[in-house]
């Protein structure tokens, strides 16, 4: 008897077609680091446990990780990602060099803090072509930074608050009298 014909997958791609990550660089399921920009191969549907949540969907391998992933539809693109803006690449370590800063969450961001580049900024929040996605120690997700706060290199320290004037001699006179 002759197999039934597979079923399309969604979107339109194949078995076999080479797709790259949009997504922020993120751990999966089986501990794998998949990273933003990251060529893989389509190996079918989802297995149904992992369907998407509902959203079209589809098995993919990606170097690096020990099994396919599911990946939603709109995380994946069928042509090679455009570099990040600033000469940046995922993976790369850089500085904070604004104010430091704290959030209502409790996260906080101090001037000099290292961080690690783990996509291109929310479109939402920032123009893509002015920052990039930063993962900071302590933080539970990214945040985007603008690239003028931020340097692949420690900034200089920020210098000390000016010493208070000396006393004048009407406060000693003051003071000892």
């Amino acid at each position: 008897p002759e197999l039934p014909e597979p079923k399309p997958l969604p979107g339109g791609f194949v078995v076999g077609q080479r797709v790259y990550f949009k997504g922020m660089s993120e751990r999966i399921e089986d501990g794998s680091l998949l990273t933003h920009g990251a060529a893989g191969e389509v190996m079918g549907p989802p297995t149904p446990d992992l369907a998407g949540g509902g959203f079209p969907s589809l098995s993919v391998k990606f170097p690096g990780t020990l099994a396919a992933t599911t990946c939603k539809l709109k995380m994946l693109s069928r042509t090679a990602l455009p570099p990040l803006p600033g000469k940046y690449s995922v993976g790369e370590k850089v500085y904070f060099t604004g104010e430091s800063q704290t959030w209502e969450d409790g996260d906080n961001l101090a001037h000099g803090q290292k961080g690690e580049i783990i996509g291109p900024a929310d479109a939402s929040t920032l123009e893509r072509g002015e920052a990039v996605h930063v993962l900071f120690p302590g933080f539970r997700t990214g945040i985007d930074v603008p690239l003028a706060k931020l340097s692949p290199h420690p900034p200089e320290p920020s210098p000390p608050p000016p010493c208070p004037p000396p006393p004048s001699i009407s406060d000693l006179f003051l003071i000892y009298f």
